[in-house]
């Protein structure tokens, strides 16, 4: 009975101790614990409280766009003829819904997929992104990137550098281009022909891709008619191509855009040539007996 009670007794002081100890800590040293933040503004954010256009980017868009908006395995974002051409709402259901047979019907009759490159990313359709956040990204980008995006250097994504550079935008240089500009959306642009396409991809782009895109050897570029390629491009994505080219990768002997092409002895493509285009290489898809793999 005595052990039973002194067990208890120093059990109850060891755990009185404790207590006193721990809040002595807390009071003498303050937050100071291990993996505790000692200020307010070193919590970490939750996902959907992150407001930078910049880690907002480097995050979701990098992979495929690149860190600077170019240099990446799509078109690039990083352009000022595209965001000059690109309607903002436009930019914000491809962000929030993704690119999907809903809208290109064409290619999704002729391939039956389900998801064409790029996936949803509003929270709706499960993706990462909040309403406001898509809305920062796709302001920002129309109405001028932020500094970094202009940089060939590595940037300081922290959120202090992120929110300080997220301030200061430049706006898009539009003093180089075109005056009259081609329509960017597929569905507001004239209907092509194929045949026409044809004859214009062996004047316009044949140097590069061969007289019908196949490429080979001594071409500059490769094949544009490739079925896994074309299987995951929508049409929108080719007339984005033919439109802008991919200035981002002329140091490696990239694709020059509409109104820059080699050919073209000073006259820029017009609408109705670029949709000829494009209905020749969508012509050129095959009908695949089951889904490709998105990539």
């Amino acid at each position: 009975m005595m052990n039973t009670f002194l067990r208890s007794s120093c059990l109850a002081t060891l755990a009185l101790s404790m207590l006193v100890t721990t809040t002595g800590c807390e009071e003498g040293f303050g937050s100071f614990w291990p993996g505790k933040p000692v200020y307010p503004d070193d919590m970490p954010l939750r996902p959907e409280q992150v407001l930078s256009f910049d880690l907002l980017y480097q995050a979701q868009c990098a992979g495929c766009h690149g860190n600077q908006g170019k240099g990446g395995p799509v078109a690039a974002l990083n352009d000022p003829l595209t965001m000059s051409i690109m309607p903002e709402d436009y930019l914000i259901k491809v962000i929030s819904h993704g690119v999907n047979p809903d809208d290109d019907p064409e290619i999704a009759k002729t391939l039956g997929v389900e998801e064409i490159l790029m996936p949803a990313f509003s929270r709706k359709l499960n993706g990462m992104l909040t309403d406001e956040q898509i809305m920062i990204l796709a302001k920002t980008l129309k109405q001028g990137p932020p500094s970094w995006l202009n940089s060939d250097h590595d940037q300081d994504t922290s959120s202090d550098a992120s929110s300080e550079n997220t301030k200061e935008k430049q706006g898009w240089d539009t003093s180089e281009l075109p005056s009259k500009l081609p329509t960017y959306l597929i569905s507001e642009a004239p209907k092509g022909s194929a045949r026409r396409g044809g004859e214009l991809f062996a004047t316009y782009c044949g140097s590069c891709h061969g007289p019908e895109g196949d490429g080979g050897p001594g071409m500059v570029g490769g094949s544009v008619v490739e079925p896994g390629y074309l299987a995951l491009v929508s049409n929108q994505y080719l007339r984005w191509v033919i439109i802008a080219g991919r200035p981002d990768l002329m140091e490696k002997n990239g694709m020059p855009g509409y109104h820059d092409l080699p050919d073209a002895k000073g006259q820029s493509l017009t609408d109705q040539q670029i949709s000829d285009l494009v209905s020749y290489l969508s012509s050129r898809r095959e009908q695949w007996a089951t889904n490709p793999t998105p990539v």
